[in-house]
């Protein structure tokens, strides 16, 4: 999610950043890096009730991401593997 509008993509991680790269097809199509070494926390979230796909992503400069991804648990497990 960049502002209001859910920006589709692939969410990458890796063992320096989190990752997000668009679809050609979004009006918003800027590259999104977020170096781990950055990365205060994270967590899943719920929203509207029916979507449990949330990943939000907070730096230390207190800067807020949030992504919709599949399989969040698995998200979850991986960023604490990398993050310790």
């Amino acid at each position: 999610m960049k502002k209001f509008e859910g920006v589709g993509g692939i969410l990458y991680l890796t063992n320096e950043a989190l990752y997000h790269k668009p679809h050609k097809l979004n009006i918003q199509s800027r590259e999104t890096l977020i170096p781990l070494s950055t990365i205060k926390r994270f967590e899943a979230k719920n929203d509207f009730l029916i979507f449990r796909n949330l990943l939000m992503v907070m730096t230390e400069d207190d800067k807020q991401y949030k992504f919709r991804v599949n399989k969040r648990k698995e998200w979850i497990q991986k960023l604490n593997e990398v993050l310790g």
